[in-house]
This record gives C-alpha cells, structure tokens and sequence, in this order.
C-alpha cells in the first residue's frame, strides 16, 4: 500500500501502517501502534498509540486494534487512564513519566514507560495543541 520507511526504523508487533505513509530515518514505532494514511512520522510513535496528519501528531490510543487483538475492557481502561495521565495531567511530561513509572505494577503499563525511557534522542509525537 505504498509505505515509506527510512533506514534504522524500528516498528514494533501488531503495528498497523496506513497508505502512503512515511517514516523518517531512526524514529521507533512501538508495539500495537497505528499509523495513519498519508501521516509523515518524524517523532516516536509510543506503544498503543495512533498517530496521524501531515506532520503526525499522537491521536489517542489505538483502541481499534487493541480490541480486534483480543485486550479486555480492564485493560484498554487503564490504558486510557495512563494516557490522560502522561498526556494531559499536571506538571511537566517528565514530572508525569516519572510519577507514572513510580505507581505502575502493570505490564502493559510498565511496556509503555519503558519504551519512553528507552528512547534516543528522537522526541515522541505528542497530542496536537487545539
């Protein structure tokens, strides 16, 4: 369908990518993650995550796919509730990250953080400003 992917990608499992999309060189697509059509990624796409426009911004979860891969209604919940927390709470995002990876004692949780400490000096896309 047309996908354009630059040297040193990393695209996770279950990741769904959309037509004509492009990803620059080094960024990181993690695990279950959708890419939109004609979306051009030039950050990192957290776990989870879908991602679209011309210049991709974070769009929310991916709770389409999640559901077709079988995640329970618990699970996508806390997902949702991780996500308010990281992208939308008080403080600054390393503030939040680092109060997030303190309270986690879930996997998926836990997957989604260290994807976030784990990256390279590639920002993550973050939720379009309004």
């Amino acid at each position: 369908n047309g996908v354009g992917v630059g040297g040193h990608v990393e695209i996770g499992n279950f990741v769904t990518m959309g037509g004509f999309s492009a990803v620059h060189q080094f960024v990181r697509i993690g695990d279950f993650a959708m890419v939109g059509g004609k979306a051009t990624v030039l950050r990192d796409v957290i776990p989870y995550g879908i991602v679209s426009g011309e210049q991709a911004f974070l769009n929310g979860l991916n709770f389409v796919g999640l559901k077709r891969r079988g995640f329970d209604k618990a699970t996508l919940s806390e997902l949702r509730e991780t996500y308010k927390q990281l992208f939308e709470g008080e403080g600054t995002f390393d503030q939040r990250l680092h109060i997030l990876s303190e309270q986690t004692n879930t996997e998926i949780v836990q997957k989604l953080v260290d994807f976030i400490k784990t990256g390279n000096a590639r920002k993550l896309c973050q939720p379009e400003l309004h």
